[in-house]
């Protein structure tokens, strides 16, 4: 049996020996076996060790100066906010050696958390990310039909505009199966184009960031034989509402999901009454008649890539 012990507090290989034993003993039954000869050699290579041999003595002040974007506010080092003024710096007073974990808040700039073992140094500067005003997405929606969009922010604002494009051309519509004849792949001549507008409800750090938005959408057929493409005749308008949440993967990158109920309004009523019924529609739409129909069971997900 090996036995190896490494000195944290010197910073050295304390022991590296072998013990032998008359028979084997499984891992389940090391606690029953007598460790005597290994106990007394451990005992004796770790004797006590008076205090002042080692002890650094209490902490002791030390100035520390913070480098950062001018007008960024440090929260968690002090019991008020601190704020670099214009040069770019700050500075305070705080006992050494002792972790410490803050977070700096700047408009335009990813807000940071950093967390520091503060053993004498006087100076930092912290590594500050500004806030992207483009997001691009790569998506799915309802069963699975493929989609991309792209954002618009403001740094510093948590409002956003975006616009779309889906295409049902090609995907896995799942919830059309049954006019399928149990197809599960699904090519329907339509497309659509969304804008919306939203707003972020929580910091740009967060580990799942939620958000709300809402807005209009055009549907428009795409004919065969390259035909100039056209508003769909049944339901070509809409309104669009979206919950959602994004979760950081990494770097620029992050997964977000969406739930997207979505209302149609048609400018052939009594079309639309003949296909999808007064009272009932036809999965998923559940209608108004005689001008609305709701899609309560879109979702949305994908990727989300800041350039």
């Amino acid at each position: 049996i090996s036995v190896v012990s490494y000195d944290l507090l010197y910073n050295i290989k304390a022991l590296d020996f072998s013990v032998s034993r008359s028979e084997g003993f499984s891992m389940l039954d090391i606690y029953r076996e007598r460790w005597d000869d290994v106990i007394s050699r451990v005992a004796k290579k770790y004797p006590p060790i008076v205090s002042h041999e080692y002890s650094r003595g209490p902490p002791a002040p030390v100035t520390l100066t913070i480098h950062a974007v001018p007008g960024t506010t440090i929260s968690g080092l002090s019991p008020k906010p601190l704020s670099v003024d214009g040069s770019g710096t700050a500075t305070i007073q705080l006992p050494s050696p002792a972790p410490y974990s803050f977070r700096a808040v700047a408009g335009g700039y990813v807000p940071s958390r950093t967390d520091i073992y503060l053993d004498g140094e006087t100076e930092m500067t912290l590594e500050q990310v500004r806030s992207p005003w483009l997001k691009l997405d790569a998506a799915f929606l309802d069963g699975f039909f493929p989609g991309v969009s792209a954002s618009f922010s403001i740094p510093s604002w948590p409002l956003f505009a975006r616009v779309g494009y889906t295409t049902f051309r090609a995907g896995l519509a799942l919830n059309t199966m049954d006019k399928n004849n149990g197809q599960i792949l699904a090519s329907l001549p339509l497309s659509q184009v969304t804008l919306l507008l939203g707003i972020y409800l929580n910091p740009e750090d967060s580990e799942g960031r939620w958000y709300l938005g809402a807005g209009p959408l055009l549907r428009f057929s795409l004919p065969s034989g390259g035909q100039v493409p056209v508003t769909d005749a049944l339901l070509p308008w809409g309104v669009q509402l979206v919950a959602g949440r994004e979760f950081a993967l990494a770097g620029a990158l992050r997964f977000f999901v969406e739930y997207a109920p979505t209302g149609y309004i048609t400018p052939e009523p009594a079309l639309f009454v003949d296909s999808f019924g007064r009272n009932q529609g036809t999965f998923p739409y559940v209608n108004f008649p005689p001008v609305w129909a709701l899609d309560p069971f879109e979702l949305r997900f994908g990727l989300r890539w800041s350039p």
